[in-house]
Order: structure tokens, then C-alpha cells, then sequence
């Protein structure tokens, strides 16, 4: 497994959820409109919401094998 340094995995993981929380955020917005005129933006943000969970969970387990 690759070691990274804690200060990297920190950063990348507080950059991610915020990057995270705003594809929520537009996906929300998207729903709360209602509008079928969105659908491929819609699936769009929802793979990029399921990619971003998943770099979530490997700085995580990253940050977690630390010795």
C-alpha cells in the first residue's frame, strides 16, 4: 500500500467533501425544481456524487494505515 503523508490525505479529504457537499447541493436543487429537462445532468451528478464517495473512502483508508 502507498503511504502518504497525513497532511495530504487531510487536505484531499476536507477538499472532497467540499466538493461532495456541492454536488449535493446541486443535485437537491435539481430535484426541488422538478424539471424532466434535466435528466442527464441529474444522472451526470449522481455518478459524480457515487466517484466522489468512493475517493472519499480510499483518502480515508489511506489516512487510517498511517503507521
Amino acid at each position: 500500500m502507498t503511504t502518504v503523508s497525513l497532511d495530504v490525505a487531510q487536505v484531499r479529504i476536507a477538499a472532497l467533501t467540499v466538493e461532495l457537499d456541492i454536488a449535493q447541493s446541486d443535485l437537491r436543487r435539481l430535484d426541488n425544481a422538478g424539471s424532466d429537462l434535466d435528466n442527464d445532468y441529474r444522472g451526470h451528478l449522481s455518478a459524480r456524487i457515487a466517484a466522489i464517495q468512493a475517493d472519499l473512502d480510499m483518502w480515508r483508508m489511506l489516512r487510517t494505515a498511517q503507521p
